[in-house]
């Protein structure tokens, strides 16, 4: 199992513990992907590397459980498995794919996000998985 869906599956777990899945919808999750996605901006305008690699683990959680909410609780996202071009920040890929609800999209413009950042997408992930697996309460 790849690292990434090892993370999935942890965020899964967790949601499932705190009862998110039966609490929260896919509108509410693409609601809290984009305030991440503010502080994304944000953080990136400040050249802040903590707070990048936060902004992008927090997306990817919210966009795994609006994923899962969306696909009656079964999860559709993966790891790309190709190269990525890092000539541009690809910002507007990542809103649109929010906007549109295209969570694979979504998940591939993150892995071109941090390609172009030079900062790792796992790493980012497990970053914010570590932080909610340590939370008891539900946050929607």
């Amino acid at each position: 199992m790849s690292k990434f869906n090892e993370l999935v599956g942890r965020v899964i777990k967790w949601s499932e513990g705190i009862d998110l899945y039966n609490q929260s919808t896919e509108r509410k999750q693409i609601s809290k992907a984009f305030e991440e996605f503010a502080e994304l901006i944000a953080a990136i305008d400040d050249n802040d590397e903590y707070e990048i690699k936060d902004a992008i683990g927090d997306i990817l959680v919210c966009v795994v459980n609006a994923d899962y909410i969306d696909s009656n609780g079964r999860s559709t996202v993966f790891e790309p498995k190709e190269e990525f071009d890092s000539q541009t920040l690809p910002l507007n890929e990542l809103a649109g794919g929010l906007i549109i609800g295209d969570h694979c999209g979504c998940v591939y413009s993150i892995y071109r996000l941090c390609n172009h950042l030079k900062v790792d997408t796992n790493e980012c992930f497990e970053m914010a998985v570590d932080t909610i697996e340590k939370r008891k309460l539900l946050m929607v």
